[in-house]
C-alpha cells in the first residue's frame, strides 16, 4: 500500500506541475481547435532555492538536454508523504494535440528535489511494487523505474527524481547535476546517502 502511493505520487508528480501551469485551459483550447503548446508557470525561482536550507538542492543548470529551464516550484508532497515539499525544475514545453486529453503532456526533462525521509529506495517493495532497477550514479546510490523514464538518487538527505523520455537522457541530466545549496559541480562525484536514508529510517528535518 505504500508503494501503490508513492507510485501515485511519482507519476503524478509531472500531472501536479501541468496542472499548475494552467493545462486544462490548453487541453481545452486542444478540443475546440489546434493544438495548444503547454508552459509550466513557476512560484518559486533559481535564486530562492539557492538559498534553500532545508535539505541540498540540485538541478541541471539553465538547461538540460537541449531544452531551456522553464519553470522552477516549491511544491507540498501531502500528508501520505510526511507533509513534506519538494523543490522542482521543469525544462521545455510541450503540445496538447487536436481533442480534449485531460491527461495532459509530458515535458522533456523535470527535477524534482525530495527529503529523503518521505521519499526513498526502501519504499519500493511487496507484491505491487515495481522491480528497481539498482545502478550507480555518480559515485552514490540510484534506481531506474517506469522503463528507465524515471531515475532516482539517493544523496545526503535527498532523493533526486528525474523524468525524462528515456534511459540515456535521464543519465544525461543526471551527469549535468549541480549543487545550488552545497559546493557540487556538474560531474563531480555525489555525496553518499546520509546515514538512514537508503533504508527509510532518516528523521525529517535531518540535513
Amino acid at each position: 500500500m505504500r508503494f501503490a502511493v508513492l507510485a501515485w505520487f511519482g507519476i503524478g508528480l509531472v500531472l501536479a506541475l501541468f496542472v499548475a501551469a494552467g493545462v486544462l485551459a490548453a487541453a481545452m483550447l486542444g478540443y475546440f481547435g489546434g493544438s495548444s503548446a503547454v508552459h509550466p508557470n513557476s512560484n518559486f525561482s533559481v535564486a530562492k532555492a539557492r538559498d534553500f536550507r532545508d535539505f541540498p538542492v540540485f538541478y541541471a543548470g539553465p538547461e538540460a538536454n537541449g531544452q531551456e529551464l522553464t519553470a522552477t516550484n516549491y511544491e507540498p508532497l501531502g500528508p501520505l508523504r510526511k507533509s513534506q515539499w519538494s523543490v522542482e525544475f521543469s525544462y521545455g514545453t510541450c503540445d496538447i494535440g487536436p481533442g480534449f486529453d485531460p491527461g495532459g503532456c509530458s515535458l522533456p526533462v523535470s527535477i524534482s528535489n525530495e527529503p529523503a525521509c518521505s521519499r526513498n529506495l526502501s519504499m519500493y517493495g511487496g507484491a505491487l511494487s515495481p522491480e528497481p532497477d539498482l545502478t550507480r550514479v555518480r559515485g552514490t546510490k540510484a534506481a531506474f523505474f517506469e522503463g528507465g523514464n524515471r531515475l532516482e538518487i539517493q544523496t545526503g538527505t535527498t532523493t533526486v527524481v528525474i523524468f525524462a523520455f528515456s534511459k540515456r537522457e535521464a543519465l544525461s541530466v543526471a551527469q549535468n547535476l549541480r549543487g545550488l545549496n552545497v559546493p557540487v559541480s556538474a560531474g563531480d562525484r555525489l555525496p553518499p546517502p546520509a546515514p538512514g536514508a537508503v533504508e527509510g529510517t532518516l528523521p525529517c528535518g535531518a540535513r
